[in-house]
């Protein structure tokens, strides 16, 4: 609080002691009735179900901030008590965008002057599609990646791997080449993903295995994407 709140004896988490100025021709209930009217209005929101609660929201919202029941942060305390209320009914939560601070004004002035709740029920419908548009677009994007990963996984075939892992052995340049299924498969695609054919690829390694080659580290499954094979050159000629 500021020093000129602080002197009059206001305190954060209490409620006022005096009258302020929360709207054009409003002040706001008197420090006597707030304690009376904020457990009305919980009274009255105590039972919504889920198809109102955006109503139930908006009501709470403009109640609120026409009680005024704290010297100062109403704003603030008020619509994080609003989101609290969505998120216990089920509901995203809101982000008022300061871009649209007039309307929002205009919303609560307008229940402030005509008790008219529409304003900011429409408001609030604007700002939830508008908070949550960004979020919708990424989780589709997102899910048509799963759908394309997905097509790119059932694709990837025990042939596959076989012509990949003839391919590695022949190629040996040194005295061995060590393995990982991990890195087969994230050369092949679809790993890591939902629908991937470790298992698949595991087979394979263990079946190109001839002579001396050996198993340096396999999970306890053993079919993993940490299995690692060291195949010698002069069993792959």
């Amino acid at each position: 609080y500021d020093a000129r709140r602080w002197q009059l004896g206001e305190r954060p988490g209490e409620y006022k002691l005096h009258d302020y100025v929360t709207g054009r021709n409003e002040i706001g209930a008197l420090p006597e009735d707030v304690a009376e009217e904020v457990v009305e209005l919980l009274a009255e929101i105590s039972d919504i179900s889920g198809k109102n609660v955006l109503t139930a929201a908006a009501y709470f919202h403009v109640k609120l901030e026409n009680i005024h029941p704290f010297a100062d942060g109403n704003g603030r305390i008020g619509r994080l008590a609003m989101n609290y209320l969505l998120i216990c009914n089920n509901h995203p939560p809101i982000v008022i965008h300061a871009e649209d601070r007039k309307a929002y004004y205009d919303a609560l002035e307008a229940w402030d002057t005509d008790q008219n709740l529409e304003p900011m029920m429409s408001f609030l419908m604007a700002q939830t599609a508008k908070t949550w548009k960004k979020q919708v677009a990424r989780a589709e994007k997102r899910g048509a990646l799963d759908k394309n990963t997905d097509s790119v996984e059932s694709s990837i075939s025990r042939d596959t791997f076989e012509k990949y892992m003839d391919k590695k052995l022949k190629s040996i340049s040194a005295d061995y080449i060590d393995l990982t299924s991990g890195d087969i498969h994230r050369s092949l695609g679809g790993y890591p993903g939902k629908n991937h054919s470790m298992p698949i690829c595991c087979d394979v390694m263990y079946q190109k295995m001839r002579g001396d080659d050996v198993i340096l580290h396999t999970p306890l499954k053993g079919k993993g994407a940490t299995v690692t094979i060291r195949y010698f050159k002069r069993n792959h000629p």
